[in-house]
């Protein structure tokens, strides 16, 4: 639960939680940032990935996949909740995400629709497999609203850029012939 604070999710896995609101975050008055990381198998009748009211969150370099019903779900009136994602995977997002009409959910550069291809996720296993379009899909860095959000030293990636989600696939090089 995130309650009238500031939340950072930053190199997490989080996966195969299950909640009536929320499967892996509720969040009240919250400024949530989630930065390279994996939302994967998450359930909740309402928003497997968040439940939200009055909470600002933005998505750098991150993964919502295969989480039940909503990823993300916000439906309370007269709240002006926003919701920004950039170079993040998030299926299906316009049938993935419920909000109110005051909401605004905002889709920037460098997002990716296409299946993350993990290793072996039914085995808990959620890194990248080699042919993981999520590889050096990410950013080494993102400003937002005159934030510096995400800023990464060329040495903690592998590749042309970093990589979504929690796991940076460090074998890359071992199969490009």
């Amino acid at each position: 639960h995130a309650l009238l604070s500031e939340l950072t999710i930053q190199r997490s896995l989080i996966h195969s939680n299950e909640c009536i609101q929320g499967g892996a975050i509720y969040s009240y008055g919250s400024n949530v940032s989630v930065l390279n990381s994996t939302i994967a198998n998450n359930s909740g009748d309402d928003g497997a990935f968040i439940y939200a009211h009055h909470t600002d969150l933005i998505s750098v370099n991150s993964i919502f996949s295969n989480n039940d019903t909503y990823e993300i779900y916000f439906l309370q009136d007269n709240d002006t909740s926003e919701f920004n994602f950039a170079y993040s995977h998030l299926r299906d997002h316009a049938n993935s995400v419920l909000l109110s009409s005051q909401t605004e959910f905002q889709m920037h550069e460098g997002n990716i629709e296409d299946d993350p291809y993990f290793v072996n996720p039914s085995e808990g296993d959620y890194s990248l497999h080699i042919e993981s379009p999520m590889i050096d899909a990410g950013t080494d860095f993102y400003e937002f609203e005159g934030s510096i959000i995400i800023e990464i030293n060329a040495e903690d990636y592998f590749g042309n850029a970093p990589d979504l989600g929690a796991f940076e696939n460090w074998n890359a090089q071992l199969y490009v012939s």
